[in-house]
């Protein structure tokens, strides 16, 4: 049962994708939802169900930002978490949003703007 270009979506199809979105290997996802394995590289491998899988995660992380920059603000500004810490959360910010990278770089048209209150 593999996925045809333009092929409908199913269940079954959004079942591997929401699977997928959790960090669910391709074998155990063939197993919690008792089709093949070939089944589930099928969608993963579809450029039509990747854009599917992709905009649900970018919703995801668009979702818990606000969440994330709170929590980081209440973090630096809380007098009893070591200074350690704070800058070992805003290096891991900064290296995940590859902001470390862009500052390394020659690039003149870069600006970022940091305020703390």
């Amino acid at each position: 049962m593999g996925v045809a270009k333009g092929k409908v979506v199913t269940v079954l199809n959004m079942d591997i994708i929401e699977l997928w979105s959790q960090g669910v290997s391709a074998a155990d996802t063939a197993q919690q939802l008792n089709c093949s394995l070939e089944t589930v590289r099928a969608v993963r491998n579809n450029d039509e169900f990747k854009k599917i899988f992709y905009e649900r995660q970018n919703a995801q992380i668009v979702e818990l930002i606000p969440l994330a920059v709170k929590r980081l603000t209440d973090m630096l500004k809380d007098d009893t978490v070591q200074a350690s810490v704070q800058i070992a959360a805003i290096k891991e910010v900064f290296d995940r949003a590859h902001l470390t990278e862009l500052l390394n770089t020659d690039n003149k048209d870069i600006k970022i703007t940091v305020t703390y209150e």
